[in-house]
């Protein structure tokens, strides 16, 4: 959906375009779509519920996963096995 504002007189814009892509198909099936629905590689689930709360990256996107620590901790712990991983500041 786009629009914008005119003037009562002379109908010149008073805003630039608004466009609202809420409402396309595209919305809505994403709005409707499962963790299950996306190449899991990809997929991210953020909870025990495959239905909410899960992420998908983009293709090209390493994702690191957490080995069981050793001692049993339970601390997050990250270990990268190769000395040829790049990892790149985003800037921030």
């Amino acid at each position: 959906m786009k629009g914008f504002l005119l003037d009562k007189e002379d109908h010149a814009p008073l805003c630039r375009e608004y466009t609202n892509a809420f409402y396309t198909e595209n919305v809505e099936e994403l709005e409707g779509a499962t963790i299950d629905d996306f190449d899991s590689a990809r997929a991210v689930n953020l909870d025990d519920d495959r239905t909410t709360n899960f992420g998908v990256v983009k293709q090209g996107v390493i994702l690191l996963q957490e080995d069981e620590p050793e001692n049993g901790a339970g601390e997050n712990i990250v270990v990268l096995d190769s000395s040829k991983t790049q990892v790149q500041s985003s800037g921030t």
